[in-house]
């Protein structure tokens, strides 16, 4: 676990040096001052998309595991069966923007239909680190979430070392496989339109 930890360490950090969040809700791109800046950034939206691209495919399925909640309930993979949709997001607790959304996705979550769920991943508390387990179980207690955070155990490493921002939000199907495009950064509105075009005939009135 002692290597887990420096691992996950390890891992907070790049993600720290790369950006808490790629974009938060409500957040206005500046308006380019010339015609040669524009191209730029056109280009620079194409790297993106296509960095988008790659990740996404990189993504296939979640790994089996065998974790806990925050609250050291167990947790494993087999609480994908059973639903057809499970809206996974992965946050970290020294990230503002993540922290920032979950009482909206609690609202989400709520709002969900029986054959759909969501679920957290922290990925900076490994399963047994009480400390982090207790500054988790502050976040989680102070926005009013109640769905479960999963635990990062040496399982999960891998997968999240394809990610290079959070929140990042996967969708998976009852078998864990992803069955859409992952949502990178804070974007409650592409959360909603993504479950709406899994769930046939469920809209977010939220």
């Amino acid at each position: 676990m002692k290597k887990a930890l420096l691992i996950i360490l390890a891992l907070t950090l790049c993600l720290a040096m790369a950006g808490c969040g790629a974009k938060e809700s409500g957040t206005e791109p500046e308006e380019p001052a010339e015609t040669e800046t524009e191209t730029e950034e056109e280009a620079e939206e194409t790297d993106q998309e296509d960095q988008q691209e790659g990740e996404d495919a990189s993504i296939l399925a979640f790994p089996p595991f065998e974790s806990m909640d925050a609250y050291g309930q167990p947790l494993s993979s087999a609480i994908f069966s059973g639903k057809d949709v499970t809206m996974i997001n992965l946050w970290g607790t020294y990230c503002p923007p993540c922290i920032g959304e979950m009482p909206e996705l609690e609202k989400i979550s709520q709002a969900l239909p029986e054959n759909a769920q969501m679920l957290g991943l922290v990925i900076d508390v490994a399963k047994g680190d009480q400390d982090m387990m207790a500054s988790a179980q502050e976040i989680i207690e102070s926005t009013g979430v109640t769905y479960p955070s999963i635990l990062v155990t040496e399982e999960l490493l891998p997968m999240l070392y394809s990610f290079q921002y959070v929140p990042t939000t996967l969708f998976v199907d009852s078998e864990g496989k992803v069955i859409a495009d992952m949502v990178i950064g804070a974007d409650l509105e592409k959360y909603v339109s993504t479950l709406e075009s899994l769930l046939e005939g469920w809209t977010y009135e939220g």
